[in-house]
């Protein structure tokens, strides 16, 4: 079975991250993994 597609437009839409975390660099912090998830779905719908 395929996937539904979906019609809705978001292109209009902006977002804003803002992470703070105490992790030092070059950590990854886990904000920040699910930060990087979370643009990499809004980039694909063209937010």
């Amino acid at each position: 079975m395929a996937a539904p597609q979906n019609s809705t437009d978001y292109s209009d839409l902006k977002a804003l991250f803002f992470s703070g975390t105490l992790k030092r660099s070059p950590q990854t912090s886990n904000t920040e993994g699910l930060i990087n998830i979370s643009r990499l779905i809004m980039e694909k719908q063209g937010v």
